[in-house]
């Protein structure tokens, strides 16, 4: 799925209209499109049953990311899709939070040249493929909103998964380079 600035826009309406038909709450979270020319603050509906204290797992993230479980397969492999962040910011100034990064799975990436407009992101060897929604989580694990301050966050928490810097992407071989594959 191409994610352009219009499409990001739609995506977000889709999503509105789907909870408010369905009944389901919705929680702000951070889109890079693979396409967009900014990061989009978007509503991402809960699960039905998962209303209270919802996790990033209960989310529908699907909504905007193309993500494939193969033909025969009905389950996603989570670790093939996301990334767990620690707690950020570090400055130890305001309330620690997690991050989740989801990102698209599809057999034709698509460069994504928004991460590499990003500050310090000159540090990036080569292009960044595919799409990302970012969620924000309180210390126990339950999805809260991103707000537009959050927004430098979410950019050094990408470019920090695209590096390597931290010493638990080291341990999940399996999903570091998944995440700039689209």
């Amino acid at each position: 799925m191409r994610n352009d600035d219009g499409v990001a826009q739609r995506l977000a309406r889709d999503a509105d209209t789907y909870a408010e038909r369905a009944g389901l709450t919705t929680v702000r979270c951070g889109l890079i499109g693979s396409r967009c020319t900014d990061i989009h603050l978007v509503p991402v509906p809960v699960d039905n049953g998962y209303h209270q204290d919802p996790r990033p797992i209960d989310l529908k993230y699907e909504l905007y990311l193309s993500v494939d479980s193969g033909r025969d397969c009905p389950v996603v492999e989570l670790d093939d899709c996301m990334v767990l962040h620690p707690s950020q910011p570090h400055h130890g100034i305001g309330r620690p939070f997690q991050w989740t990064i989801f990102h698209s799975d599809t057999d034709k990436p698509t460069v994504n040249d928004l991460v590499k407009s990003f500050p310090g992101a000159d540090r990036l060897g080569g292009p960044v493929h595919g799409s990302y929604l970012v969620v924000k989580t309180d210390e126990d694990g339950v999805v809260c909103d991103v707000r537009q301050h959050d927004v430098s966050n979410i950019r050094e928490i990408i470019l920090q998964c695209f590096l390597g810097r931290e010493s638990h992407l080291d341990q999940t071989v399996n999903t570091t380079p998944k995440l700039g594959d689209d």
